[in-house]
């Protein structure tokens, strides 16, 4: 807040005034005499936290100001209060849902509640204080709560559910769910943030949701206009995205005549660069030492903190739309508690490398089939400890929907070991989102599994496996025996070099890396990358 008044104090000034009437208007608080408040609340009267926000335009530059006045919710007794997590949307769920709607060239927008938790009465007596620059412009707009003041602060009692406060988002959540409950649509039995609606089958509404952010897909555009007035109805202030081109939880969504469903996230990524200052790139996101011994010195605790929170970031965004970097992202996420100069040098290339393939994410194409194809892969002994890795991509409408790189868990003796503990993750995985699909009333063939080894084919056909090494390792056989058996999903092999996986799993080079990326993440913005 102190920043932004030195740097733009007129504008500052006028989103606290945006924001501090909004609430009042809203009626989210009352003032009180102090006096007035129970005793045994004393302790637990919560102190606000002023968020200054700039928002940016197209071309990168401050468009407006967005301030967020928030209850301290730190100060209070979370074990006193039964309700406080709120769902959001799997991230997987959320890409079936666009790999479904390209499929299908199905329409979708995005619909956001202003003030989405002022919507929401609080249950639970809970008091805040207010001084400081947020009172004196309160007071400037509202003089006649003067009266209230004790000692220079103002305390309140809050009567709608405040952003910062621990039980705001599940209240929020109940509100929405009972609103499109009574449009009558039905939560999915796999995601408690997925509604769908087939009261007209030949047009199935379905509904994501992350928080206070919606999104809508329907038939064609004049029924998601529709769906959108009709749940905006409910609250007091909505707005509602472009279908074509829009802002989602981070990721870009672009949509051209073929109705594909382009996902980005460049601006997040040159955020992180900016606070790099990386101006250099790198053809790729490591070299082949990548799994080598390190030892090299661990670095000071700041730069261990910045490492941690940056890894934390690209996780974020590899689930999204980098699946190119995931590998490289998960091997790091190992170190963030004792974080390696080596480490952090690979960290800086890995940036290097997002800053030189700007413009590239996910892609799902218009009319292509919904059906999940899942490549399972893994990497014998890839580890200087000798464990191998595993790495799992599913791909729908020919985008990615989910990627996984891991290091295995078990000590295997050969690659075949190694294949068979990976097609055991990728049979659980493929029958979790088969699930899904049927849940979100997406009609698909079973999953297909791919295995670029053909003794893990053969061998899982037979009635009893060769021998193997160790128990877990025939456990895992018999499981995926038995899965094969009926009929859960079919296992397939296919080529090394048509096996996309293979870049969850060790760092590739040259081309066997690039012809990987241009499938997996194509270049979709080329004016993001020219700048």
């Amino acid at each position: 807040l102190k920043v932004s008044l030195q740097k733009d104090p007129v504008n500052t000034v006028k989103a606290m005034h945006k924001e501090i009437k909004q609430l009042v208007d809203k009626k989210v608080f009352k003032p009180v005499f102090h006096k007035n408040i129970p005793i045994k609340f004393h302790r637990s009267i919560v102190s606000t936290v002023t968020n200054i926000k700039d928002k940016f335009d197209e071309n990168g530059n401050v468009s407006s100001i967005k301030c967020r006045i928030c209850a301290n919710g730190s100060q209070l007794d979370k074990s006193l209060y039964k309700d406080l997590s709120c769902p959001t949307i799997a991230t997987e769920s959320l890409m079936i849902l666009f790999a479904d709607a390209a499929a299908d060239r199905r329409e979708f927008r995005s619909i956001d509640i202003e003030g989405a938790y002022l919507e929401c009465n609080m249950v639970e007596e809970v008091y805040m204080s207010l001084s400081g620059r947020v009172l004196y412009e309160l007071l400037s707009l509202y003089p006649h709560m003067k009266k209230f003041l004790h000692n220079g602060t103002l305390y309140v009692r809050l009567l709608k559910a405040l952003y910062g406060l621990p039980m705001s988002g599940y209240l929020w959540y109940v509100k929405l769910k009972n609103v499109l409950l009574n449009l009558n649509y039905k939560m999915s039995k796999c995601d408690e943030c997925v509604f769908i609606n087939k009261s007209n089958c030949n047009n199935v509404r379905k509904i994501g949701i992350h928080g206070d952010d919606i999104l809508v897909f329907c038939n064609n555009i004049e029924s998601v206009d529709k769906e959108c007035k009709l749940i905006g109805s409910n609250f007091t202030n909505y707005k509602v995205s472009d279908n074509n081109n829009f802002k989602h939880l981070g990721m870009i969504i672009n949509r051209n005549s073929n109705r594909d469903v382009n996902i980005t996230m460049d601006k997040y990524i040159l955020d992180i660069l900016k606070e790099y200052n990386i101006t250099k790139s790198s053809k790729y996101p490591h070299d082949s030492k990548l799994f080598a011994k390190d030892e090299s010195e661990c670095v000071s605790e700041d730069m261990r903190r910045k490492f941690h929170s940056t890894v934390y970031k690209l996780l974020f965004i590899a689930k999204r739309s980098r699946p190119d970097i995931l590998m490289n992202v998960s091997y790091l996420s190992s170190y963030i508690n004792e974080c390696t100069q080596e480490k952090y040098d690979y960290l800086i290339k890995l940036l290097q490398y997002l800053n030189s393939s700007m413009g590239r994410g996910i892609t799902f194409i218009g009319g292509k089939s919904v059906d999940l194809r899942i490549y399972a892969d893994a990497s014998f002994m890839s580890h200087n400890d000798l464990y191998s890795r595993s790495g799992i991509i599913v791909v729908s409408s020919g985008g990615i929907i989910l990627s996984k790189s891991s290091k295995q868990t078990i000590l295997t003796m050969s690659s075949t070991e190694s294949e068979l503990v990976s097609l055991y993750s990728a049979i659980s995985i493929s029958n979790a989102l088969y699930s899904k699909c049927l849940s979100f009333n997406i009609e698909c063939r079973k999953p297909v599994i791919y295995q670029d080894n053909r003794n893990v084919i053969e061998m899982i056909n037979r009635t009893k496996p060769y021998e193997l090494s160790k128990k877990h390792v025939t456990l895992k056989y018999y499981s995926i025996h038995q899965s094969i058996k009926e009929r859960e999903a079919d296992v397939e092999w296919c080529p090394t070099d048509k096996m996309v996986a293979d870049i969850a799993t060790k760092p590739l080079m040259g081309d066997l890396f690039y012809n990987i990326v241009n499938k997996i993440v194509p270049i979709i913005s080329v004016k993001n990358i020219s700048k």
